[in-house]
């Protein structure tokens, strides 16, 4: 099952995403809070962007569905 989530960014962009597998959000919160997740890959596709997040070790990748207002 995927998961969906919103991710904010530093400079403030906050986007819906999908995961590609079920838990990979929780894996991705605690790397976050460790402050060394980075965006890496994105890949144009149909209907969504791909992206990829990477972190000492690990990577990650999503299905950016969209933006979203941040808090």
């Amino acid at each position: 099952m995927r998961g969906r989530a919103r991710l904010g960014f530093a400079d403030g962009t906050v986007v819906v995403a999908r995961s590609h597998g079920q838990g990979m959000f929780g894996v991705l919160a605690r790397h976050t809070a460790d402050g060394d997740v980075r965006p890496g890959k994105v890949v144009l596709r149909d209907e969504w962007i791909e992206l990829e997040l990477v972190w000492p070790g690990r990577r990650m990748v999503v299905d950016v569905l969209g933006t979203d207002q941040a808090d």
